[in-house]
């Protein structure tokens, strides 16, 4: 298989390999090919291969049995999601077939900065929350999370000491907000700082950054979500415009 010659060559490998798994070409509990023939089929050394293996036994997609070999992990967590269908991770998760477990990393009052006062309409001196979560799936971190509203829409949120269920569900079951829509940007990102400890911060992400509006047509809540890439596959249908 010919590789470029623009990205390292075990990171292509690591990639083309890690879209074979998820697009069910390799199946979970598959013994992957020996690395000499892995080697010769894309034309590198055996430690451009190793190499490439490693990261994806780091991300946890592939699991290697002394003297037995390497074999597609049977606990990969992948999902998709339509990217023009607001769900919250945790309804994206579910419909997927997988539970998430999120851990509240922190939750604090302040004031909003500027940029939440113009994204959300709010006046200098009003009081936000602003909780800071990471959302696990078979104990893998799979993203970080950062959600921002006003106090006053959620007052009871300022005693919550670990919160860890769907807060679109939350804010609709507690307190009769219901999320119609969001306004969103999507950007890729090469790393991030997750604040966990022992942690490969240098996973790529996609970045999601929202204002959610509620059924009155009323900015709500402002997030910004880290959907790890290796994990999340967002697809949409286009249409061209013709004369």
């Amino acid at each position: 298989m010919k590789l470029k010659k623009v990205n390292p060559l075990h990171i292509q490998i690591a990639n083309l390999i890690r879209s074979e798994i998820q697009n069910g070409k390799l199946i979970p509990g598959e013994k992957l090919m020996p690395e000499e023939s892995l080697a010769k089929d894309f034309d590198v050394s055996r430690a451009t291969i190793r190499a490439a293996l490693k990261i994806l036994e780091n991300e946890h997609y592939l699991i290697s049995k002394h003297g037995s070999g390497t074999f597609i992990s049977e606990n990969v967590v992948f999902i998709s999601n339509a990217i023009n269908q607001l769900r919250s991770t945790t309804e994206m998760a579910l419909a997927s077939g997988l539970d998430i477990k999120n851990k509240m990393i922190s939750l604090v009052i302040e004031r909003a900065n500027k940029r939440v006062q113009e994204s959300l309409g709010l006046n200098k001196n009003e009081n936000i929350v602003k909780l800071e979560r990471i959302g696990f799936i078979k104990k893998e971190p799979i993203i970080y999370s950062i959600d921002i509203f006003p106090l006053h829409i959620a007052p009871e949120m300022a005693n919550q000491d670990n919160f860890e269920g769907s807060l679109l569900a939350y804010l609709e079951e507690k307190c009769n907000i219901q999320i119609k829509c969001a306004n969103a940007t999507v950007s890729a990102v090469g790393s991030i700082e997750w604040p966990i400890e022992d942690f490969n911060n240098s996973l790529p992400a996609l970045l999601f950054e929202q204002v959610h509006y509620d059924q009155k047509e009323k900015p709500v809540l402002y997030s910004i979500d880290y959907y790890r890439s290796d994990h999340f596959k967002f697809h949409i249908f286009r249409k061209r415009d013709v004369r």
